[in-house]
């Protein structure tokens, strides 16, 4: 486990909310005073952390894992997969902000309620492939398309119910 440190030339926590909407500059579309509070969320280029941990396997030049949690105030960015000693990365994760940035982020772009959980926590699937250090986050689309067909059925099994109890 790491203690206080950063992802240098990468915002991880950044790029993957940016990567859901297709849209490169999402953040500037967030209201600025959600951008100033929420420092080590947006506008810089490295991930600062307060903890990284993870359980590794070397095997075959390559790092796996399927525990890989880096913690900030802000948010958690849970991972599983694999780091190549050649710098290469294949990894799967979801971004989640804190509760309180999840509220924030929902009241500043509502789309983002077809990825929040019961809870009001959202949850941002995306995929880290490439090579370092040029690997960006990028979104995890069958991951999106999933929860975006789980919110569609449960709005229509929703308003179903709604209207089989109305007179």
């Amino acid at each position: 486990m790491t203690t206080g440190g950063a992802i240098r030339g990468v915002n991880v926590a950044e790029g993957a909310l940016a990567g859901i909407t297709g849209l490169p500059g999402l953040s500037a579309l967030l209201p600025q005073q959600l951008r100033s509070d929420s420092p080590l969320f947006f506008g810089t280029d490295d991930t600062r952390f307060d903890k990284l941990s993870a359980g590794l396997q070397i095997a075959a030049g390559r790092l796996a894992t399927n525990d890989l949690a880096v913690t900030a105030r802000d948010f958690l960015v849970q991972a599983g997969g694999t780091i190549g000693l050649d710098g290469s990365v294949d990894l799967d994760a979801t971004l989640l902000p804190s509760l309180e940035l999840s509220h924030r982020l929902l009241q500043s772009a509502a789309p983002m309620k077809h990825l929040a959980d019961r809870s009001g926590r959202v949850a941002i699937p995306f995929k880290l492939v490439g090579s370092l250090p040029e690997t960006r986050p990028v979104p995890d689309m069958s991951a999106l398309t999933g929860a975006l067909q789980r919110e569609l059925i449960d709005n229509v099994g929703d308003r179903i119910l709604d209207g089989i109890k109305k007179p």
